[in-house]
């Protein structure tokens, strides 16, 4: 679900692209907001300059287990 959002100073386009692939997350409304706030946070707080994009997945923890896995060779 791609949003595109304005971070803490209202310059910043920012593409969000949000993914749910696993356990009991809030709706896809519930989380765009959260998303957006910390964005609009954390862009504010770092100065971000220019166009920017976000990959987010939310999971549970046997995805990420398979994942780091993979990365450490296992």
């Amino acid at each position: 679900m791609p949003e595109d959002i304005i971070s803490g100073d209202g310059n910043i386009p920012v593409d969000i692209d949000i993914a749910v692939e696993a356990g009991n997350w809030p709706d896809e409304a519930s989380l765009t907001r959260l998303v957006d706030r910390a964005v609009k946070a954390a862009f504010a707080e770092i100065g971000v300059a220019g166009r920017s994009e976000l990959s987010l997945v939310f999971s549970d923890d046997a995805p990420i287990q398979v994942l780091n896995a993979g990365w450490r060779g296992q």
